[in-house]
C-alpha cells in the first residue's frame, strides 16, 4: 500500500523526538559556527588588506635586490594569494559545531537500527496530499511509498528525476519494468512514447480517441472553459490527425513517416497535396508543396482505403510485435454503414466520411475566421516542433494499455526539469488524460453477480506529485468518482489548496472523491482554516476568580466552552507531525517519515538504471533509425557505469 505515516509506541517516539532534537541543535551551532567564521574572516580581510597596504608602500624605500626587498615581495604575494582566494567554513576538531555533528551522527546510527511501524493506505480509493515545497513530502511519501510500500504498476509525476535516481533501481529489482520517460532529454536514455499510436485506427472508436487528443493538444494552457477558437481548432487537428493515419498506409509515396505530432503541426503549415488545375480539376499524378488551405481543398476525395484496402499495424499482445491487419472498403462501409448509402458515389467510395466532411466544413469557414482557427491550432503545436521533443515522441517504446496489462508491473516516470515544467506540461496533461480514457472502457468479466476477470492484470496507483503544474484536467476530475473500480488509485500532491481552488474552484470533486487527506504544515492561509475547520471544536473548562471584598476571600468559578481542536495557526506549527483525515475515522496526528533516518529503507536503496526499460521497440523501421550521437554518448555513460544514485542521496 501507499506509506503515508510513522506510529510509533511511546518508547520510539521519545527516541525521534530526541533525534530531531539532537539535529535542531547541530544545525543551530553550525550555523552560529559559520557566523563566527564569517565575521572573523572579515576581520582577517581588513587587517591583511591594511597590512599589503602598508608593505607596498614600504617596499619603494627599501633598496632592490636586498634581503628586506625579496622578503616584502614574498610577503606581498602570499597575502595577495589569500585575499583572492575563496575561504570555506570547516568546523575545527573540537568545536562546538563538531562535538553537536558527532553526536548527532552516532545518535542516528542508533536510531536508523530501530524498528518502526508504518501507516499504510490499502484501500482502493484515493489520497490527496497538502504539502508546501521542501516541507518533506518526497522523503516521507513519495519514496517510502516506491520503495517497495506500492508493489503493482506506478506512474510518477517525477520533477527533477529524483524519484528515478532513488527508487528505480529497487523497483527493477522487484522484477519490474521500470520506463523513463524524459520528453526533453537529448542523451538517448529515455523511452519515447507517440500520442498518436494509442488511436486505434479502423475501429469505431478512432474518431474519439482522436478528438480527445486534439480536444487536450488545442487546450495546451489547461482551461477551465475552452474558447471558440479552441474547440474549432481541436476539430481542425483531429481530423488532420485521423487523415494523416490513414494517408500514411494508403500512400506511403507521399506519407512516408509515421504520424506524429510534428507531421501534424507540418501540416498545418504546408504540406504536399495534389495540384489543382486552373478549370478546378485535381491532378492526382502531380504532387506539390501548399499551404494548408488549398491542401485541404485539393485533399478532398482523397482515397484513405483504396480498392485493394491498406495494411495497419497493431501491436500484439500475444506475439510482443507489431503485427499488420487488413482494411478493405468493405471494412469502412461497415463501419460507417449511415455515410455510404446504396448505389455508392464512385468519388468518396474510398473516401473516409469524417476526414472528408471534416475537410469540406473547414474549407467552407470564412478566411479571418479560419485564419483564426489554423493560428489557434499552430500556437498549440508549436512545441512539438523542437527536434528533441520530436525525437522522444516520434514512436512509442511502450503505450499506455501497457501500464495494466503488460506481463509484469510496470514503474513509469515522467521526468521533466523544472525549467521545461510549463513547457511540458500540456504532453503530460495528455497522458494522464489518455490514461483515465483507456483504462475505464472495460470493467471486466462478471459471473455470478461477480467480478471473475477485471479487465487489468496490475492495479496502478497515479502518483502526480505538483499536480497543479498539469493544469486543468477536467477529464480526469471528472472521472476520479470512479476510476478506483477499474484499479487505478490516484495520490495526488500540490503545495496548497488555494493552488487547487484557482484551477478547480472552490467547488470541486477532488476533495469529496479522496478518502484520506494528508496535510503537512500549511503555508496559505486557506489550507490552515481548511484544517481547523475539518478538525471541528472541543469542550474545555475554564477557571475564573472573582474578589468577594475581603482581603482574603476569592470565589471560583468554572464554566465550559469550546475551541478549535487545532487553530489555523496552531496548524502552521506542525513541524515533523502531519494530519490525517481518514473517511469514516477519527483524524489522526502522526509523525512524518524521514527514509534517509531508518535502515528499512536506506538498505533498498540501488543504482538507478541510465537506459530506460522498453516494451514495444522493434516492430517498426523507424525504432532502427537511432540518433547516432545518441549511441556514442550511451557507449560512454555505459563505459563510465551506471548512473548513480549517492549524489541525490546526499542532497536531500
Amino acid at each position: 500500500g501507499v506509506v503515508v505515516g510513522l506510529y510509533d509506541n511511546p518508547s520510539i517516539k521519545k527516541c525521534t523526538a530526541f533525534l530531531h532534537w539532537l539535529e535542531s541543535k547541530k544545525d543551530e551551532a553550525a550555523s552560529y559556527g559559520e557566523m563566527n567564521f564569517d565575521k572573523r574572516l572579515d576581520e582577517d580581510r581588513d587587517r591583511k588588506e591594511i597590512q599589503l597596504s602598508q608593505m607596498k608602500r614600504k617596499i619603494h624605500q627599501v633598496k632592490k635586490g636586498s634581503p628586506a626587498y625579496k622578503k616584502l615581495r614574498k610577503d606581498i604575494a602570499k597575502d595577495e594569494k589569500w585575499l583572492s582566494e575563496i575561504h570555506s567554513y570547516t568546523p575545527c576538531k573540537y568545536s562546538l559545531a563538531a562535538f553537536w555533528k558527532a553526536l548527532y551522527d552516532k545518535t542516528a546510527a542508533g536510531y536508523r537500527r530501530l524498528s518502526h511501524f508504518y501507516l499504510r493506505d490499502n484501500d482502493s480509493r484515493h489520497i490527496i496530499v497538502v504539502a508546501p515545497t521542501r516541507s518533506g513530502k518526497g522523503v516521507g511519501l513519495i519514496i517510502p511509498t516506491l520503495l517497495g510500500g506500492w508493489k503493482q504498476s506506478v506512474v510518477v509525476n517525477d520533477i527533477k528525476s529524483e524519484n528515478w535516481g532513488i527508487t528505480a533501481g529497487y523497483r527493477k529489482r522487484m522484477g519490474q519494468k521500470v520506463i523513463k520517460f524524459e520528453p526533453t532529454s537529448a542523451d538517448g536514455s529515455s523511452a519515447r512514447w507517440n500520442p498518436l499510436d494509442e488511436i486505434p485506427i479502423g475501429t469505431a472508436g478512432e474518431v474519439s480517441a482522436a478528438q480527445n487528443i486534439a480536444n487536450v493538444i488545442a487546450n495546451y494552457e489547461g482551461k477551465e472553459n475552452p474558447d471558440h477558437w479552441i474547440a474549432n481548432a481541436g476539430n481542425v487537428i483531429a481530423i488532420v490527425i485521423l487523415h494523416l493515419e490513414y494517408a500514411h498506409y494508403a500512400d506511403p509515396e507521399h506519407y512516408p513517416q509515421r504520424p506524429n505530432l510534428y507531421t501534424v503541426s507540418s501540416f498545418l503549415k504546408a504540406t504536399l497535396a495534389p495540384e489543382v488545375e486552373e478549370d478546378g480539376t485535381i491532378d492526382d499524378s502531380h504532387y506539390v508543396v501548399q499551404d494548408f488551405v488549398k491542401a485541404i481543398q485539393a485533399l478532398q476525395n482523397f482515397p484513405h482505403v483504396p480498392e485493394g484496402g491498406i495494411e495497419i499495424e497493431e501491436w500484439s499482445t500475444r506475439d510482443k510485435a507489431y503485427v499488420k491487419r487488413k482494411f478493405t472498403p468493405d471494412d469502412l462501409h461497415a463501419l460507417y454503414p449511415d455515410d455510404f448509402m446504396e448505389p455508392l458515389d464512385p468519388e468518396t467510395a474510398f473516401t473516409h466520411p469524417i476526414i472528408n466532411r471534416g475537410f469540406m466544413e473547414i474549407a467552407k469557414k470564412p478566411d479571418n475566421e479560419l485564419g483564426s482557427i489554423i493560428s489557434t491550432a499552430n500556437t498549440a503545436l508549436k512545441e512539438y516542433l523542437d527536434p528533441v521533443l520530436t525525437a522522444n515522441t516520434r514512436v512509442s517504446d511502450f503505450c499506455i494499455d501497457d501500464l495494466m496489462r503488460y506481463d509484469r508491473p510496470v514503474s513509469l516516470y515522467l521526468i521533466t526539469p523544472p525549467s521545461d515544467l510549463l513547457r511540458m506540461s500540456p504532453i503530460f496533461r495528455l497522458f494522464f488524460e489518455m490514461m483515465i480514457g483507456r483504462h475505464t472502457r472495460e470493467i471486466g468479466e462478471y459471473k455470478k453477480g461477480r467480478c471473475s476477470k477485471p479487465s487489468y492484470r496490475h492495479k496502478c496507483l497515479l502518483l502526480m506529485d505538483e499536480f497543479n503544474s498539469l493544469g486543468n484536467l477536467k477529464r480526469f476530475a471528472s472521472a476520479l468518482a470512479f476510476t478506483a473500480g477499474y484499479g487505478m488509485k490516484s495520490m495526488l500532491i500540490m503545495q496548497g489548496l488555494d493552488q487547487l481552488y484557482k484551477t478547480y474552484g472552490k467547488e470541486n470533486e477532488l476533495l469529496m472523491n479522496t478518502s484520506l487527506q494528508i496535510y503537512y504544515s500549511p503555508n496559505d492561509a486557506a489550507t490552515a482554516k481548511h484544517i481547523e475547520e475539518s478538525l471541528g471544536n472541543e469542550t474545555i473548562r475554564v477557571e475564573s476568580e472573582s474578589e468577594t471584598g475581603s482581603w482574603f476571600k476569592k470565589s471560583v468559578s468554572y464554566s465550559e466552552t469550546s475551541r478549535p481542536l487545532l487553530t489555523a495557526e496552531e496548524a502552521r506549527r506542525l513541524g515533523n507531525d502531519e494530519i490525517l483525515f481518514v473517511q469514516n475515522n477519527p483524524p489522526v496526528r502522526t509523525e512524518k517519515i524521514k527514509y534517509y533516518e531508518q535502515d528499512f529503507f536506506l538498505k533498498k536503496l540501488v543504482d538507478a538504471p541510465y537506459v530506460s526499460d522498453v516494451i514495444r521497440s522493434g516492430g517498426r523501421a523507424d525504432v532502427i533509425n537511432a540518433n547516432p550521437l545518441w549511441k556514442q554518448r550511451l557507449e560512454q555513460r555505459k563505459e563510465a557505469g551506471e548512473h548513480k544514485f549517492k549524489d541525490l542521496k546526499v542532497a536531500r
